[in-house]
């Protein structure tokens, strides 16, 4: 593959710093340096550290664009259905289904109501969950 058709890459989110954002961040700088110093790339984010970018990718230059934040709420599918009292019919093709069993129990990682994620082992034959470690 080859990226000579590409003028500019936008990043969005960059603040999130994920395993795919950092490998393709230095990426980007390897093109820079080499094959690419012809590459625009514009790296967004409302709350990111200017500085810390602007060093990584050798004194670019920057736009800041003022304004505001705003509040986020986060929502997990379970809020929703209890907010809604929402009920999955027997029928519905979102039910579960005896016959789509792959094996007696399966490890899933599980989020809470606050955020929280913690891997469970569960048995797929009881509606008891355990978390992994017996505990």
């Amino acid at each position: 593959r080859t990226v000579a058709g590409i003028t500019h890459v936008i990043c969005d989110e960059v603040h999130e710093r994920t395993q795919q954002m950092d490998v393709l961040l230095i990426i980007l700088r390897q093109l820079l340096r080499t094959t690419r110093p012809d590459l625009k790339i514009v790296l967004m984010s409302a709350t990111m550290e200017t500085q810390l970018f602007r060093e990584f990718f050798m004194g670019a230059p920057t736009i800041s664009v003022p304004g505001r934040t705003f509040p986020v709420a986060s929502y997990h599918l379970e809020d929703l259905l209890d907010a809604t009292d929402h009920i999955i019919e027997e029928g519905s093709r979102c039910a579960y289904r005896e016959e789509q069993r792959y094996g007696e129990t399966a490890s899933l990682w599980v989020t809470t109501r606050g955020g929280e994620k913690r891997k469970e082992m569960v048995d797929l034959t009881s509606s008891q969950v355990e978390p992994l470690g017996g505990g």
